[in-house]
C-alpha cells in the first residue's frame, strides 16, 4: 500500500509540476500567516512586511491561476476525469470478458483434442 502511494505521488509530481509548486507556495503563505509576529519582527520589518505579504499573496494567486490553467489545458476537470474513469473501467471489463471467452475457448479446444 505504501509503495502504491509513493508511485501515485511520483506520478502526480511528474504529471502536474505546476500544481505541486502552487500547492507548496500556498502552504508557505498559510504557514507564514499563521505564525505569530514578534515585536522585534514588527519593528524591523514594519511596512516592508505588508509589502512582502502583498507580494506573496500576488505570487500565490498567480501560481494558483497558472496551475488551474494547466489543469484545464490537460482536461482534468471533475466531469472529464469521471468520464475517463468510466471509459477506462468499461474497457477493462470488456478486456476481461474477452480474455474469459478466449480462455473458455482454449479449454474447450484442449478438451476436444484430448478426446
Amino acid at each position: 500500500m505504501a509503495k502504491k502511494a509513493v508511485a501515485k505521488s511520483e506520478e502526480t509530481i511528474t504529471n502536474s509540476p505546476l500544481a505541486i509548486v502552487a500547492g507548496g507556495a500556498a502552504l508557505g503563505v498559510i504557514i507564514g500567516a499563521l505564525l505569530p509576529k514578534s515585536k522585534a519582527e514588527k519593528k524591523i520589518v514594519g511596512g516592508a512586511g505588508r509589502k512582502i505579504n502583498e507580494t506573496a499573496k500576488t505570487a500565490y494567486l498567480a501560481a494558483k491561476d497558472a496551475s488551474k490553467d494547466q489543469i484545464n489545458e490537460m482536461g482534468l476537470t471533475n466531469d472529464n476525469l469521471r468520464d475517463q474513469l468510466k471509459d477506462l473501467f468499461g474497457k477493462a471489463i470488456d478486456a476481461a470478458k474477452t480474455a474469459m471467452v478466449a480462455a473458455q475457448d482454449a479449454v474447450k479446444t484442449e478438451n476436444q483434442d484430448r478426446k
